[in-house]
């Protein structure tokens, strides 16, 4: 099944006994009062049924939301406050993600970030603003309650989503090629070419990580799936996209080696070969689309502030010389980092991926981790040449950053968890 060998080590019921007895505090001579049954019932139905619900949703949500405030308020009712309420039950979670090099990592970006409001020219409320890094966190706690509880829904959730999001791609390039446009926009929530190629990017990582780690197996649907959001992304004009894709392929193919990545990366140099020598103008008939100029004038606005920054949301409009267009985005989300947070903001922003590529190499056993640090590398790379929203409500910038953060955090716990419990067994490698 997809994900199921990493997600799945040890039974439900085993976990929940786990988890359970952990958080129970003791009390007389070591005896541990038995949990409220009400209490243990709502918490379970959260657990199996909300809580997936909710991912699903966040993870689909914007292929089928009529607008993206009602995608806020999707997550807000199924995931956040769903994991907010689990707190009030057990605690597991928040004490293995406070372990967690990942989630400590957001945290001191976080912090530093809400800080920089204070020199910020931000016309925002700070109430507003301090939400942000509040529900991002409520996303890592909602990914690591499910892993913990119960592996196997988690997988079967990023597994359904990769279908749906197939579906949805097929229908939104049958829309596309009945109309008279020339990039695919996106439909319903969607309505950027950059931010729709965000969102299709993320599936197509997990995707080709998937086939790379297990092949296609008893699931053809997956070569249908991969066809589908390659298309997509070609039809958005995204090279960006091809970019994270290609970044998917070499990551999933140094992480997991085995003869599938290794023609992975031959298709993969003969794709590239074959475009630029047939059809080069899908990489060049945009140019560099500015790119350069735009980074030139970030740059020269960050000189002036290096260290500290500009602060949180603070304004910027970028004008390059014989445009008349100005540009409210640097076009490069290390760039809007650096220019926001200052270089202090930026070691903290690359900190806080560099545990997470530490901790995708410790547990690069375990698939799960493979394919969380695959569609992370590929958001990443996708970062470089577009993006400003670094710590934003739900929108398509969370499937770079993260969506693949919170995944590849869960992951990395339960991949300790289950080496703590059966000696770190090897996983065998097709």
């Amino acid at each position: 099944m997809f994900l199921a060998a990493q997600w799945q080590t040890l039974d439900p019921p085993t976990l929940k006994t786990i988890s359970m007895d952990a958080r129970l505090p003791s009390r007389g001579k070591g005896i541990a009062p038995p949990p409220h049954p009400f209490g243990a019932r709502w918490a379970g139905w959260l657990q199996e049924y909300v809580l997936p619900t909710g991912l699903l949703v966040l993870l689909t949500g914007m292929l089928w939301a009529a607008e993206r405030p009602e995608y806020h308020t999707l997550f807000y009712s199924l995931v956040a406050f769903p994991a907010f309420l689990l707190l009030f039950h057990q605690r597991d979670a928040l004490t293995a993600l406070l372990r967690s090099p990942i989630f400590l990592g957001f945290l001191a970006f976080s912090a530093y970030v809400m800080l920089s409001i204070a020199w910020s020219d931000t016309d925002k409320s700070v109430g507003s603003m301090l939400k942000r890094p509040l529900y991002i966190a409520l996303l890592f706690l909602a990914a690591t309650q499910l892993a913990l509880s119960n592996p196997l829904r988690l997988s079967n959730v990023v597994r359904l989503a990769t279908a749906v999001a197939s579906i949805g791609g097929l229908l939104a390039l049958f829309l596309f090629f009945n109309s008279d446009e020339s990039r695919l926009d996106g439909y319903r929530a969607l309505s950027n070419p950059i931010l729709t190629a965000h969102v299709f990017g993320f599936f197509l990582a997990i995707t080709i990580s998937t086939l790379i780690i297990e092949g296609v197996g008893r699931r053809p649907w997956r070569v249908f799936a991969l066809l589908v959001f390659i298309a997509a992304i070609l039809a958005t004009g995204s090279r960006g996209g091809l970019a994270a894709g290609s970044a998917a392929v070499v990551t999933a193919s140094a992480l997991w080696p085995n003869r599938r990545g290794a023609v992975a990366c031959a298709i993969l140099v003969v794709g590239t070969l074959a475009i630029v020598l047939v059809a080069p103008e899908v990489i060049t008939q945009r140019g560099l689309s500015l790119r350069p100029q735009i980074w030139e004038q970030a740059l020269s606005e960050i000189r002036q502030r290096p260290w500290l920054g500009y602060g949180y949301d603070s304004y910027i409009m970028l004008t390059v010389p014989g445009v008349t267009e100005r540009f409210p985005d640097t076009h490069n989300m290390l760039l809007a980092v650096l220019r926001q947070e200052g270089i202090i903001g930026l070691a903290l922003w690359l900190g806080m991926h560099f545990a997470a590529a530490w901790s995708a190499w410790r547990y690069r056993q375990h698939p799960a981790v493979v394919v969380c640090a695959v569609a992370l590398a590929s958001g990443f790379t996708a970062s470089l040449t577009e993006g400003i929203s670094y710590l934003s409500r739900p929108k398509e910038h969370w499937f770079l950053i993260w969506i693949p953060l919170s995944l590849l955090a869960a992951a990395c716990i339960e991949a300790r968890r289950n080496e703590q419990a059966e000696g770190a067994e090897p996983v065998r490698r097709g």
